[in-house]
């Protein structure tokens, strides 16, 4: 396993973040809940998309948000994969001995934090959905596109701001949430994946709101 450290300007950054906490106690309550309450952001807006698509009948709503989906989960896994060969201590670990105040956040938090889980997540859902807008020039598209990577900026922000994570480790996820989403886009890869996993899957949705109609 690699140890990793991080270099003396994202070092300056942490600390400087980490003074600012102290010396603004709103700044530091703010921060920890928005560390995260804009990762549940995602998950709605792709349920949206796909309830947008079964109810206007559009079949490409409901395959671009499985696929912006399939690519925010390809991106988590070869995060979690690169994640196995690094070790990088999370700055909380250090300021607990200099009298840093613990959270909530910070008490279920993995080892090591390189590269960020939450900054791939972020990153792929806004490269994929860019991505889309770049295909159809769809104007709804870009505002949703750019809502989105406004929220893993600041997602970004709050994670250094809390002491979970060093600038590195963002930008180390926010690598990871680009080149997956940029590869799978592809024709190669989309139109397998189109084929052989996204169009069955919504196959068997409509298949079983036909079942459920009948029913009911």
């Amino acid at each position: 396993m690699i140890l990793l450290t991080e270099p003396k300007r994202g070092r300056e950054l942490v600390q400087t973040a980490k003074n600012l906490t102290e010396t603004y106690p709103l700044l530091s309550h703010i921060t920890t809940v928005w560390a995260d309450v804009f990762l549940i952001i995602y998950p709605v807006f792709l349920i949206v998309l796909y309830l947008y698509g079964i109810l206007k009948k559009q079949l490409q709503a409901k395959i671009w948000a499985l696929f912006i989906f399939f690519g925010c989960f390809s991106s988590l896994l070869l995060n979690l994969f690169i994640q196995i060969f690094f070790e990088k201590q999370r700055p909380i670990a250090q300021m607990l001995q200099e009298n840093f105040t613990e959270t909530p956040l910070h008490q279920f938090l993995p080892t090591s934090s390189f590269p960020s889980d939450h900054s791939v997540v972020g990153m792929s859902v806004a490269v994929m959905t860019l991505l889309r807008w770049i295909k159809t020039k769809n104007k709804k598209l870009t505002i949703f596109a750019v809502f989105l990577v406004i929220c893993a900026i600041m997602m970004w922000m709050c994670r250094v701001f809390t002491a979970v994570h060093r600038p590195s480790d963002i930008l180390g996820g926010f690598l990871v949430g680009i080149i997956v989403p940029c590869v799978l886009i592809q024709p190669f890869f989309f139109f397998r994946c189109e084929k052989w996993i996204l169009k069955p899957i919504v196959r068997f949705q409509e298949w079983l709101f036909e079942k459920l109609t009948i029913k009911y």
